[in-house]
């Protein structure tokens, strides 16, 4: 039988002893780190939310004033102003309203700024800058240090322990910081078919690229937009791509699968801006289809318009109800050099005016455009088939549309056959065609052809900017009791009445159709020229562009792929809304020095 001494038993209260106090450690230690893991949480919500609070004014062009009162303050001004504000809410701040209107007009320094808070804590060191290298922030910090659309938040704090000072831990700095800038939000040209890496996620044809340049010597030069596509681009052997800004605003590529690949998608130096060579960035996720709204019609017996004085129902069919929802067949119009149908004022791109007939909004099935020939689309004026001539049956030739017609829409749902020379020319329309599921490219305008809308190339015209229809779903014509009149006062607030959409290419499935893989309504010949201000909406089209000379920007082009047949150099200069929304950059995941 054995015993315990005394010795021993004195030996186990000391071990007892010792095991507590490094038992209690180790729970004092837990108690503080939870205490500070919690402040780094808040303090890193309270710099997310205040970087996309300052992003959100970041919309470009940002040499532009901001939304303020009389519109005289800076975007960057009101970013850092939202920013600050919601810093001195959300952290209690000891600020007013007047020292705000003192931080936001600078960057805040590398030192940062000391700030107390009203409920006599330990006081803030504080950061707010746009860019983030305004706030002492260089590229090895930060992948976005530079760029001017983007806004970087610190907070920084000083945090006691509860029970830590023990073990002769007393204080502790707890930081959070955050980057957040403006999803790219001018694509002047913008491909929404999604792939990822070298795995498509939606089917496209056989060997396709959403973006593709072809062809040695061809260059596409891209002004005041960005470039962008939710799968990859090519550009082949000797061909470019140029980016150029009118303003401070840097202008770039933003891809899905951004990575270079060779001679199997482009090379280094094959992308070009003001500065140099430009690497393509990721995009923070897919774009989404913008889902611009065709005009809601109801249906109509005649689409043009009554074939007497009598029948006063007539409106364009709106293609998203029914795959016909028109009855009776649209007409189809020829103009052949020689019509004279509604007078002259139709002016080329060599600025000779030409007698030409006028053609009225409404539905029609083809319409052709011969050698040497010129059409008006005039947005206001009853429907007048060219080919009967005047003092025809047709005895309302030349006045104004019904009231309850929508002016300025032209509807088709055959062939636009602009053939050589020829020219289609309309201020304040809307062109919208409906595949008709197969066959040749609906709109395939040949060698020398020409579409002109919204440019003010109708003599006399004022240039209607906004079409007959806008990305917001607005007709900008208001009829004063005799006849329509075009708004021009909505031109100044794009982002309340949205922007004129030029070209509008209806889905498949709003045709009632069904294809998988794109249409392909959209192939513009060599020699071809578009010249429009708006956007061109085919969400779901394969467009493709030969090179050719009178190509001079036709505003923002949505498209499923775009594809570029070269040999010449063309500009796209952006024109489409403005809107983005704030979307946080970092901290982020680090691959391969990059964020992910």
């Amino acid at each position: 039988m054995f015993r315990r001494t005394r010795d021993e038993a004195g030996q186990i209260l000391v071990m007892f002893a010792l095991g507590l106090t490094v038992f209690l450690g180790f729970a004092a230690l837990t108690i503080d780190i939870g205490f500070l893991l919690v402040n780094h949480r808040t303090y890193q919500n309270a710099a997310d939310a205040s970087a996309l609070a300052g992003a959100a004014y970041l919309t470009r062009p940002t040499s532009d004033p901001c939304a303020d009162v009389g519109g005289t303050t800076s975007k960057h001004e009101c970013a850092r102003e939202a920013s600050w504000t919601y810093l001195r809410d959300d952290l209690r701040l000891d600020l007013t309203d007047a020292e705000i209107d003192l931080l936001k007009v600078s960057n805040t320094s590398a030192a940062g700024r000391v700030v107390a808070t009203t409920d006599a804590g330990d006081d803030y060191r504080l950061w707010v800058s746009s860019p983030p290298s305004g706030a002492g922030i260089s590229a090895s910090m930060s992948t976005v240090a530079d760029e001017n659309q983007v806004v970087f938040a610190r907070v920084d704090r000083n945090r006691h322990t509860f029970v830590g000072g023990i073990l002769g831990l007393t204080d502790f700095n707890v930081s959070a910081w955050a980057t957040a800038g403006i999803f790219p939000n001018r694509f002047a040209v913008i491909t929404l078919r999604r792939g990822q890496g070298s795995t498509e996620i939606d089917p496209g044809p056989a060997n396709t690229t959403d973006i593709k340049t072809a062809g040695t010597g061809s260059s596409l030069t891209v002004v005041d937009g960005d470039v962008g596509g939710n799968w990859g681009m090519k550009l082949t052997a000797g061909s470019m791509l140029n980016l150029h800004s009118t303003s401070a605003d840097d202008v770039s590529v933003y891809l899905i699968d951004h990575v270079s690949c060779g001679n199997s998608c482009w090379s280094p130096g094959q992308i070009q801006d003001d500065n140099g060579e430009v690497a393509p960035k990721k995009l923070p996720s897919f774009v989404p289809d913008p889902n611009y709204a065709p005009p809601p019609i109801p249906v109509a017996t005649w689409p043009n318009g009554p074939v007497d004085n009598l029948s006063p129902t007539l409106d364009i069919p709106n293609g998203d109800t029914a795959p016909n929802p028109f009855s009776g067949a649209p007409p189809t119009i020829t103009i052949n050099a020689g019509d004279t149908t509604g007078g002259g004022g139709c002016v080329g791109p060599d600025g000779t005016e030409e007698t030409a007939p006028r053609l009225g909004p409404g539905t029609y099935d083809d319409l052709t455009v011969g050698n040497n020939s010129c059409v008006i689309l005039d947005p206001i004026r009853r429907f007048d088939d060219p080919e009967l001539g005047m003092g025809s049956a047709w005895d309302w030739v030349g006045s104004a549309a019904y009231p309850d017609q929508y002016p300025g829409i032209y509807y088709f749902t055959g062939v636009i056959d602009i053939r050589n020379s020829a020219l289609v020319v309309g201020d304040g329309v809307t062109v919208i065609i409906r595949p008709n599921g197969g066959g040749p490219a609906q709109f395939s305008p040949g060698s020398g052809g020409v579409m002109n809308l919204n440019t003010g190339k109708v003599s006399g015209g004022g240039g209607e900017k906004l079409g007959g229809w806008t990305s917001m779903a607005k007709s900008p014509y208001l009829h004063n009791g005799t006849h329509w009149v075009y708004q021009s006062a909505l031109e100044a607030d794009l982002r309340l009445n949205g922007v004129g959409l030029a070209l509008y290419v209806l889905k498949a499935q709003q045709a009632g159709i069904i294809d998988n893989n794109g249409t392909d309504i959209i192939s513009v010949n060599s020699g071809a020229g578009l010249s429009w201000q708006g956007i061109t909406y085919a969400p779901q089209d394969n467009v493709a562009i030969a090179g050719q000379p009178n190509h001079d920007g036709i505003g923002q082009l949505i498209s499923w792929t775009f594809t570029f047949n070269g040999g010449t150099n063309v500009t796209q200069t952006f024109d489409g809304p403005g809107d983005g929304f704030p979307y946080l950059i970092e901290p982020c995941i680090q691959v391969s020095g990059a964020c992910q």
